[in-house]
């Protein structure tokens, strides 16, 4: 797992000195009976010189309550020659690695090199994601997490088992 997250990271350092262009995301309310939770859709294009991309994702705060993720999110892509599509991807899953290598790549270049615990502010989808690409650029010995609800929304067990899987990568 080490070597798949190290390599992510070091992509991504790659990509980020690159040319590319991104305009502002467009996010749009999405009018709902529910009043107490404001339901989103949002598009983020974005392209460089071999690709033409969009994320389009979901964000439905109240789906907790109803047992169904917050945020569902796929990725299209084009090739930037032709404009002909290339592959669509489920963009829940890229944004939790990509999020998490892009984590990891600051720790890289901000935290000592023999940093051997984190502590992960929020228990939720993204923890054990960010607990495995840190572990990817440093030698972690120790992951605390501090959450944030006291009730079955939160994920401390996934902490746990991948704090098992870092340990024996």
């Amino acid at each position: 797992m080490k070597v798949i997250q190290g390599r992510l990271v070091s992509a991504l350092k790659s990509a980020f000195s690159r040319d590319f262009g991104m305009p502002q995301r467009q996010m749009y309310p999405i009018p709902s009976d529910d009043t107490e939770h404001h339901n989103t859709f949002a598009l983020l294009p974005a392209w460089t010189d071999e690709v033409i991309g969009v994320k389009s994702f979901t964000n439905y705060p109240g789906n907790p309550y109803k047992g169904l993720v917050t945020t569902s999110a796929q990725v299209l892509l084009f090739d930037r020659e032709s404009g002909v599509p290339i592959a669509l991807v489920d963009g829940t899953s890229l944004t939790n690695w990509r999020t998490a290598a892009v984590s990891a790549l600051a720790s890289s270049l901000m935290s000592r090199e023999d940093s051997e615990s984190l502590l992960l502010y929020g228990t939720g989808a993204m923890a054990p994601y960010m607990a495995l690409a840190h572990a990817a650029v440093r030698p972690l010995k120790k992951v605390n997490y501090k959450t944030f609800f006291d009730n079955h929304f939160h994920f401390p067990y996934h902490i746990h088992f991948f704090y098992l899987l870092i340990m024996r990568t």
